[in-house]
């Protein structure tokens, strides 16, 4: 089954103060089924696009956060940047990559343009300061911007008219003229790389400029680019007239490896990186790869399970526990990463500014935020250790028999990644001194996990005397 993927590249408007990206990226971050993948800024344009994927719940769930975020720290009314924008969070579109539709892209949207504005009143006819929000579904775009060896705006302004479709020019391009770094900038979108590629436009924009006497000085991507588009213009500029994508050679190696090499961190590697002198990864990220071993474990005996003639009678349920593990696994396989970035995001916030009471009081607001966040992350990781051993449980009680041990090293996996979690929650919530609301609720919610624990721990350790003589 193809794994559901979906791409997410909100633009803000934001990227003079790097400690309100900061808490946006950590809010997008805060979602453990997302991985951030880039995040580039631009002084000029006072403008900073994200670029996240994951599951669809993820990220959705991720960009509300985000836009959130940005809603409360991003005063339109004091902005000022050469980009046109409307909005704290300008656009928010979303891209199907694999295992889903561009109809359920749309569906994301519609439900996420009602939550913002039912929860955020963040409208779309009148612009409070937090302005307004295009949410939708699109294609893969390429950001695409062309720097001219002049500083003569005008001129980068008639060429993006030429070269954009709506005056004339080439379908699906986009563009505007500005002056950037003190170079005359034709600043673009590319929203269909298929039929109008990368090297067409830029040698459009070549011939364009040399009308008014200027050249290319140099072009830049905003964001992330499809691969295939780079081909694309690396074969058109070579004219490569009978080549076939089966040429290159790191697509030649991973389709004869992808079927046999796992997409999630192997141990040893994962081992050597927690040994290193190196503050990241650290005990949070060793529990939730503890919590992802005992799912994996729970996976197994599921499995094995299943087909088996003489447990034919508890098929259904081992079909619904091995569902759920994997899920877990996938889970607590993400925490990972999300817990070594929530504690490198930490510590950016210990070298902001400090030298004015406004400096200070923005530098302890977005330290208590990432401390939260901080805590937010292993929190998730105990929720989901105590359900991997009320899943190892299960198996004890109605598994093979014979692995009926693997079942219990699940469970005992498992309660580590617990035990791991809860001191990681505990010493992020003590950091903070006085114990907020916010902090105090996820240690309640801890205790209550812990408690969870031990009475399964008792019924598991009754089950292996019964059924597995020990």
């Amino acid at each position: 089954m193809t794994t559901q993927l979906i791409e997410c590249i909100p633009n803000f408007s934001e990227a003079r103060r790097p400690e309100v990206v900061d808490q946006i990226v950590a809010a997008v971050q805060s979602v453990s089924e997302v991985k951030m993948l880039d995040r580039s800024s631009d002084l000029d344009h006072n403008r900073t696009v994200l670029t996240f994927a994951g599951s669809p719940t993820g990220v959705e769930e991720a960009a509300f956060r985000a836009i959130k975020t940005a809603a409360e720290l991003i005063d339109l009314d004091q902005h000022t940047g050469a980009h046109p924008r409307m909005g704290a969070t300008d656009v928010c579109p979303f891209v199907p990559l694999s295992g889903v539709t561009m109809e359920d892209c749309i569906a994301i949207a519609q439900r996420l343009g009602q939550r913002v504005a039912d929860e955020l009143n963040i409208p779309v006819y009148k612009l409070p300061k937090a302005g307004a929000t295009v949410i939708g579904a699109r294609n893969p775009l390429v950001a695409f911007n062309v720097y001219l060896t002049t500083d003569d705006v005008d001129i980068a302004k008639k060429i993006a008219k030429s070269i954009r479709h709506s005056s004339g020019g080439l379908r699906y391009v986009k563009g505007l003229g500005l002056l950037v770094d003190g170079r005359a900038q034709i600043s673009m979108n590319l929203t269909n790389f298929h039929d109008t590629p990368v090297a067409r436009v830029v040698e459009f924009i070549r011939r364009e400029a040399q009308r008014y006497g200027v050249a290319i000085h140099h072009s830049e991507l905003v964001g992330l680019i499809p691969q295939e588009a780079l081909v694309d213009a690396a074969v058109w500029y070579t004219q490569l007239d009978s080549f076939s994508p089966e040429q290159i050679l790191e697509s030649r190696l991973f389709s004869e490896t992808s079927a046999s090499t796992p997409s999630q961190p192997q141990p040893v590697s994962f081992i050597e990186e927690l040994a290193s002198p190196t503050p990241t990864p650290g005990g949070g990220s060793a529990g939730a790869f503890a919590g992802a071993m005992g799912a994996g474990l729970v996976a197994m005996v599921s499995g094995v399970t299943i087909g088996k003639k003489k447990y034919a009678e508890v098929e259904a349920e081992m079909q619904a526990v091995r569902a759920v593990a994997e899920n877990l696994r996938k889970e607590l396989t993400q925490a990972v990463d999300d817990d070594a970035a929530s504690f490198e995001v930490l510590m950016a916030k210990f070298k902001m500014l400090k030298e004015t009471e406004e400096q200070k009081s923005l530098r302890n607001a977005a330290i208590i935020q990432a401390t939260l966040n901080a805590a937010h992350i292993p929190l998730h990781t105990a929720e989901d250790a105590v359900k991997v051993m009320e899943l190892a449980l299960k198996c004890a009680k109605h598994g093979l028999q014979s692995a009926i041990s693997d079942s219990m090293s699940g469970f005992a996996m498992a309660r580590a990644a617990l035990t791991a979690a809860g001191y990681n929650v505990r010493i992020n919530i003590k950091s903070l001194g006085e114990v907020s609301s916010s902090g105090g609720k996820m240690l309640k919610e801890l205790l209550e996990l812990e408690t969870k624990a031990d009475k399964l721990e008792k019924e598991i350790q009754s089950v292996m005397k019964e059924r597995g003589g020990i």
